[in-house]
Protein backbone atom coordinates (compact mmCIF):
# COMPACT_ATOMS: atom_id res chain seq x y z
CA UNK A 1 0.00 0.00 0.00
CA UNK A 2 0.97 3.46 -0.96
CA UNK A 3 0.74 6.79 0.74
CA UNK A 4 -2.47 9.00 -0.94
CA UNK A 5 -0.15 11.81 -1.78
CA UNK A 6 -3.82 14.17 -1.96
CA UNK A 7 -5.47 12.34 0.09
CA UNK A 8 -8.10 11.10 -2.33
CA UNK A 9 -11.67 11.17 -2.02
CA UNK A 10 -13.37 8.07 -2.17
CA UNK A 11 -17.09 8.24 -3.16
CA UNK A 12 -18.11 5.06 -2.77
CA UNK A 13 -15.72 2.24 -4.27
CA UNK A 14 -14.92 -0.53 -2.70
CA UNK A 15 -11.71 0.25 -0.54
CA UNK A 16 -9.46 -2.65 -2.40
CA UNK A 17 -10.45 -1.11 -5.94
CA UNK A 18 -9.71 2.42 -4.63
CA UNK A 19 -6.74 1.57 -2.95
CA UNK A 20 -5.61 -0.20 -6.35
CA UNK A 21 -6.27 2.68 -8.40
CA UNK A 22 -4.32 4.72 -6.06
CA UNK A 23 -1.74 2.88 -5.67
CA UNK A 24 -1.13 2.42 -9.68
CA UNK A 25 -1.38 6.43 -9.66
CA UNK A 26 1.66 6.54 -7.54
CA UNK A 27 3.87 3.77 -8.87
CA UNK A 28 3.40 4.39 -12.21
CA UNK A 29 6.65 6.84 -13.29
CA UNK A 30 4.88 8.92 -16.03
CA UNK A 31 2.69 10.30 -13.35
CA UNK A 32 5.05 11.11 -10.89
CA UNK A 33 7.46 12.68 -13.32
CA UNK A 34 4.31 14.95 -13.75
CA UNK A 35 3.76 14.80 -10.12
CA UNK A 36 -0.20 14.17 -11.12
CA UNK A 37 -2.33 13.17 -8.55
CA UNK A 38 -5.51 11.78 -7.90
CA UNK A 39 -7.60 13.89 -6.28
CA UNK A 40 -11.38 12.44 -6.33
CA UNK A 41 -12.84 8.77 -7.28
CA UNK A 42 -16.35 7.81 -7.82
CA UNK A 43 -18.04 5.34 -9.78
CA UNK A 44 -17.09 5.95 -13.64
CA UNK A 45 -15.41 9.19 -12.55
CA UNK A 46 -12.09 10.49 -11.75
CA UNK A 47 -10.60 13.92 -10.81
CA UNK A 48 -6.96 14.42 -11.27
CA UNK A 49 -4.49 17.36 -10.46
CA UNK A 50 -1.53 18.73 -11.67
CA UNK A 51 0.49 22.53 -11.47
CA UNK A 52 1.67 23.68 -14.55
CA UNK A 53 5.81 24.33 -14.02
CA UNK A 54 8.34 25.67 -15.54
CA UNK A 55 9.45 23.02 -17.23
CA UNK A 56 6.28 22.01 -18.78
CA UNK A 57 6.30 25.54 -20.67
CA UNK A 58 6.64 26.04 -24.59
CA UNK A 59 8.30 28.70 -26.29
CA UNK A 60 5.41 31.13 -25.68
CA UNK A 61 6.20 30.58 -22.22
CA UNK A 62 2.22 29.33 -21.60
CA UNK A 63 1.85 25.33 -20.61
CA UNK A 64 2.57 22.91 -23.26
CA UNK A 65 -0.52 21.19 -24.65
CA UNK A 66 0.69 17.94 -24.18
CA UNK A 67 0.36 18.21 -20.11
CA UNK A 68 -3.42 18.87 -20.88
CA UNK A 69 -3.59 15.92 -22.96
CA UNK A 70 -1.58 13.55 -20.57
CA UNK A 71 -3.91 14.66 -17.33
CA UNK A 72 -6.84 14.16 -19.61
CA UNK A 73 -6.02 10.95 -20.57
CA UNK A 74 -4.79 9.92 -17.37
CA UNK A 75 -8.08 11.16 -15.71
CA UNK A 76 -10.51 9.41 -18.10
CA UNK A 77 -8.72 5.80 -18.15
CA UNK A 78 -9.14 6.28 -14.22
CA UNK A 79 -12.24 6.54 -14.27
CA UNK A 80 -12.57 3.27 -16.64
CA UNK A 81 -10.42 1.64 -13.16
CA UNK A 82 -13.44 2.76 -11.11
CA UNK A 83 -15.86 0.15 -13.18
CA UNK A 84 -12.92 -2.36 -12.34
CA UNK A 85 -11.08 -2.43 -15.86
CA UNK A 86 -7.77 -2.48 -17.17
CA UNK A 87 -7.63 -0.76 -20.44
CA UNK A 88 -5.55 0.72 -22.88
CA UNK A 89 -6.26 3.91 -25.48
CA UNK A 90 -7.57 3.06 -28.89
CA UNK A 91 -7.88 6.61 -29.97
CA UNK A 92 -7.98 10.10 -28.28
CA UNK A 93 -9.02 13.77 -29.52
CA UNK A 94 -9.05 17.28 -27.65
CA UNK A 95 -10.29 20.82 -28.32
CA UNK A 96 -7.93 23.61 -26.58
CA UNK A 97 -9.94 26.64 -25.51
CA UNK A 98 -7.52 28.51 -23.55
CA UNK A 99 -4.06 28.29 -22.50
CA UNK A 100 -2.74 27.44 -18.79
CA UNK A 101 -0.38 29.64 -17.19
CA UNK A 102 2.88 28.65 -15.22
CA UNK A 103 1.90 28.23 -11.95
CA UNK A 104 -1.77 27.36 -12.27
CA UNK A 105 -3.10 23.99 -10.65
CA UNK A 106 -5.40 21.80 -13.60
CA UNK A 107 -8.10 19.70 -12.70
CA UNK A 108 -8.97 16.85 -15.05
CA UNK A 109 -12.20 15.34 -15.20
CA UNK A 110 -12.70 12.36 -16.87
CA UNK A 111 -15.97 9.83 -16.65
CA UNK A 112 -17.35 7.11 -18.78
CA UNK A 113 -19.48 7.88 -21.56
CA UNK A 114 -20.40 4.34 -22.73
CA UNK A 115 -19.38 1.48 -21.16
CA UNK A 116 -18.94 -2.23 -23.30
CA UNK A 117 -17.90 -5.44 -23.28
CA UNK A 118 -14.44 -4.01 -25.33
CA UNK A 119 -15.02 -0.53 -26.16
CA UNK A 120 -15.46 2.45 -23.09
CA UNK A 121 -15.89 5.39 -24.25
CA UNK A 122 -14.95 7.79 -22.33
CA UNK A 123 -15.22 12.03 -22.11
CA UNK A 124 -13.28 14.61 -20.07
CA UNK A 125 -12.71 18.48 -19.37
CA UNK A 126 -9.47 20.07 -17.70
CA UNK A 127 -9.89 23.33 -15.78
CA UNK A 128 -7.57 25.66 -14.10
CA UNK A 129 -7.45 26.72 -9.98
CA UNK A 130 -10.01 29.70 -11.55
CA UNK A 131 -12.63 26.94 -12.85
CA UNK A 132 -11.83 28.12 -16.47
CA UNK A 133 -12.12 25.32 -19.20
CA UNK A 134 -9.26 25.15 -20.76
CA UNK A 135 -9.95 21.67 -23.02
CA UNK A 136 -12.41 18.88 -23.21
CA UNK A 137 -11.82 15.99 -25.13
CA UNK A 138 -12.61 12.11 -26.06
CA UNK A 139 -11.27 8.85 -25.52
CA UNK A 140 -12.35 5.07 -26.87
CA UNK A 141 -10.85 2.35 -25.07
CA UNK A 142 -10.04 -1.29 -25.67
CA UNK A 143 -10.67 -3.58 -22.57
CA UNK A 144 -7.51 -5.63 -21.61
CA UNK A 145 -8.52 -7.33 -18.55
CA UNK A 146 -10.05 -7.17 -15.24
CA UNK A 147 -8.46 -5.04 -12.89
CA UNK A 148 -8.41 -6.71 -9.23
Amino acid sequence: MVKNPKNAKNDGLDEDLFQEIIDKNIETNFHRFLDMNIVYLKKGLARMEVEVKEEFTNPNDICHGGIGFSILDTAMSMAVRTIGKEVTTVEMNINYLRPAQKGDILTAEGRILKDGNKIIVGEGELYNQDDHLLANARETFYVLDDLL
